[in-house]
């Protein structure tokens, strides 16, 4: 299996079924993922600038965007919202609730599960008192609730700025192979976790025993 990272928040993951690529905004998407036969897919999890961007319509390809980006749907642009299930053929997407803005994906491919979380952090803007920070966290913890559910993880991309967050992710969802969405800033250290930390924009990782 392939992981590419592109730039910013965007992440590619290649399977012998298909390619699916998470907040694509910035940065160079090689070619030659658009030349084979088999799907390629774009998702976006949330509407902020730095995990949206509309030149992913530019690749006539399938779009499956969070229900908060301000766009209708059409032809192969899709909108989906927590709890639906998009199955794709050879894979289902769970969608699950973000509570700090949009949706995380889980994808089931031939047994294997991948999870894609966006911006998902225990970092709220706009807190104002301890009351709302336990709601938040509350919030949060229901994420990882309905995320447990479909665990564990072969492999899972998620923020890592939060040290809390990380921890709760690492419990949770029981992931082997993880990679990083923002900067690492804290150790990263769990038994039989894997963990991936590109060195600079289109950075390939061939992961093995997935």
């Amino acid at each position: 299996m392939r992981v590419e990272y592109i730039d910013k928040n965007g992440y590619l993951i290649e399977t012998s079924e298909a390619v699916y690529i998470f907040d694509y905004v910035d940065g160079r998407l090689p070619s030659h993922y658009l030349r084979q036969d088999k799907p390629l897919l774009f998702f976006v999890s949330c509407r902020d600038e730095n995990h949206y961007s509309e030149g992913i319509y530019s690749y006539r390809k399938t779009v499956i965007l969070s229900y908060d980006v301000d766009v209708t749907p059409y032809s192969k642009v899709f909108k989906v919202r927590p709890d639906d299930v998009v199955h794709l053929g050879f894979a289902k997407v769970y969608v699950v609730n973000n509570p700090k803005q949009g949706v995380c994906y889980v994808i089931k491919e031939n047994g294997r599960k991948y999870l894609f979380t966006g911006n998902m952090n225990l970092r709220f803007k706009d807190i104002a008192a301890d009351e709302h920070t336990a709601y938040q966290k509350e919030l949060f913890l229901n994420t990882m609730n309905e995320l447990k559910k479909h665990g564990p993880y072969d492999l899972a991309i998620f923020d890592v700025s939060d040290e809390a967050s990380v921890n709760h992710f690492l419990k949770y969802c029981e992931p082997r192979h993880v990679f990083p969405i923002g900067k690492l800033n804290h150790r990263l250290v769990q038994e039989d976790v894997l963990t991936y930390t590109p060195k600079y924009s289109n950075y390939i990782f061939e992961v093995k025993n997935v």
